[in-house]
């Protein structure tokens, strides 16, 4: 039929190894020598089907999927912190996420989106997160590296400067941080703006605490002064945003680490910015 047709034409083996040379890319999907053409089982555009080889059938994904061979590689461990959402689960996400979106346009927020990795320095500034932070490194600089030690020659020299290092950011108050200096001559003043985005943090997973997951933030951002009003909009936006979920009762908690802070400043506490992270972290406790 079509299908069969359509992925004898798409999908073929390498039969002198996944790296041969006469190797090339057709819609995620290796193909190699035709001569080495392997029988199709079946195929549909996007879905899964089988390629038959010496005698036994293997799995492989739809047209920009990968492959796998059920006989060859074993079932794969989950890692801790990173959730992935069966399809009932994504919809529910997509749902809430939806909800959000809707509710903060609705009140003038504009959504952006920042780059995944930011200046480690950047990233650093906020004292005690170091230990949170994935840093990327280039793999062929680490193969470079261990080549160099195993011909007994001179490793070459690491970056001294933390500014050309990156990492993932672990919130999205670095990066909107950035982007507001950076493209500031492009943005209107006050400027409202809502993000809905994936962050990671290297810390050990908890109930309720991941290594990777969604955030979404409210903000807003005068150039100078800030009308005071704009301190009560954003607490009736996020009741009203996550009242629209049917998740039970909201209750918003508000503060001012001004006053905590004035406080702490005139009972005579030496550290204030570490007193305010412990009570800051209390009611988690």
């Amino acid at each position: 039929d079509q299908r069969h047709e359509f992925g004898q034409a798409l999908v073929q083996e390498v039969g002198a190894g996944a790296e041969g040379s006469d190797a090339v890319r057709h819609g995620g999907v290796r193909a190699g020598d035709p001569r080495q053409r392997q029988d199709l089982v079946g195929l549909g555009v996007g879905g899964a089907g089988l390629v038959r080889r010496g005698g036994h059938a293997r799995p492989v994904a739809g047209v920009g999927g990968d492959r796998w061979d059920d006989g060859a590689m074993a079932r794969p461990a989950s890692l801790s912190g990173f959730p992935e959402w069966l399809p009932a689960g994504r919809v529910v996400e997509q749902h809430v996420l939806d909800a959000l979106r809707r509710t903060f346009e609705l009140h003038g927020f504009a959504g952006i989106e920042t780059r995944a990795v930011e200046p480690l320095t950047d990233l650093l500034r906020k004292g005690e997160t170091s230990k949170e932070v994935y840093v990327l490194h280039r793999l062929q600089e680490e193969l470079a590296q261990q080549d160099a030690a195993d011909a007994g020659r001179p490793r070459g020299e690491r970056p001294e400067d933390p500014a050309k290092r990156l990492g993932l950011h672990f919130d999205l108050t670095v990066p909107f941080a950035r982007y507001v200096l950076e493209h500031a001559g492009h943005l209107a003043f006050p400027f409202k703006r809502y993000q809905i985005q994936k962050v990671w943090r290297g810390e050990r997973p908890q109930d309720g605490r991941f290594r990777e997951f969604t955030q979404a933030d409210v903000d807003v951002v005068g150039d100078g002064t800030l009308a005071f009003h704009h301190e009560v909009d954003l607490p009736l936006v996020m009741a009203e945003a996550l009242g629209g979920l049917d998740v039970g009762r909201i209750q918003v908690r508000v503060n001012n680490r001004k006053v905590a802070q004035g406080f702490y400043e005139a009972i005579g506490l030496g550290d204030v910015d570490a007193v305010l992270r412990v009570v800051d972290k209390l009611d988690k406790i």
